[in-house]
């Protein structure tokens, strides 16, 4: 723990333990500038990094593990401290603290999948391991190929979930597709639905908005039929809306970038 010790008390022997608002942005500013130098984007980097070491220490004590000194614990948070302080972007209005929790949690759970040996299944065979697992409780004496044909899986599918049945498992999120998994995935989100909702508003009313937000899940809005629009909402004729709506937004921009989304 010598270095770790190092590092806490040239910390703490800093009088100002934390970073303003303003001095996030100055930072952030200075790392994301063109303009700026490799030495004083460096230094920037360094500052915000110094600045916030004890949230690794927060977070690595909720990773605690056996199979780790929590020095290297605190070491991969730090990586992912440095990584966050590099990708900083005060443009879009976090405290660095918010954005760097992501990143430090990413860098310790990184290295504890990799070193805890323990077998990893991919999101999308969640479903198929339930199946399988049921099956195997009424007849584990099936072979892989009878598996694979009841559970509707390849049989190299099928072996690879068998074997997985009397070990811990490790869900590994980064094999679904689609879904948000950095803070950047979740801004350019936000600021697409931001821009949907503002568009609309412009071109339809309030009740042509709210079918077409509905019928389609637009800006966290919940999924729903005509008929619970119309009897739960109050809104009459909603499928005669939703035509109108469509038909207002055929010649827009924001109506081809929907269409490559699925609608």
């Amino acid at each position: 723990m010598a270095n770790l010790d190092r590092l806490l008390k040239a910390v703490q022997q800093d009088k100002k333990k934390t970073l303003s608002k303003d001095e996030e942005v100055k930072l952030g500013t200075i790392i994301q500038s063109p303009t700026s130098t490799k030495i004083s984007r460096q230094k920037a980097i360094e500052r915000l990094v110094l600045k916030n070491i004890f949230l690794v220490l927060k977070i690595c004590h909720k990773y605690k593990r056996k199979e780790f000194d929590f020095e290297d614990l605190v070491g991969y948070g730090i990586l992912g401290l440095f990584t966050a302080a590099q990708k900083f972007d005060p443009a879009r209005g976090n405290r660095f603290a918010s954005y760097a929790r992501y990143w430090i949690k990413e860098a310790v759970m990184k290295a504890i999948r990799e070193y805890s040996g323990m077998p990893k299944i991919p999101v999308y065979l969640v479903k198929n391991l339930w199946c399988v697992s049921r099956i195997l409780s009424k007849d584990d004496g099936i072979s892989d190929v009878d598996l694979a044909e009841r559970a509707g899986v390849s049989k190299k599918d099928a072996t690879y979930l068998r074997s997985l049945m009397f070990k811990f498992i490790q869900f590994d999120a980064s094999y679904v597709e689609g879904s948000p998994v950095t803070p950047e995935d979740e801004y350019a989100l936000k600021e697409r639905d931001k821009l949907i909702y503002e568009t609309l508003h412009k071109i339809l009313t309030e009740d042509e908005f709210i079918v077409l937000a509905h019928t389609h899940e637009l800006c966290g809005y919940i999924k729903m039929t005509f008929a619970q629009i119309e009897n739960e909402l109050g809104i009459k004729n909603p499928r005669r809306l939703k035509a109108e709506a469509l038909k207002k937004l055929s010649n827009d921009a924001i109506m081809q970038e929907l269409h490559k989304e699925g609608w």
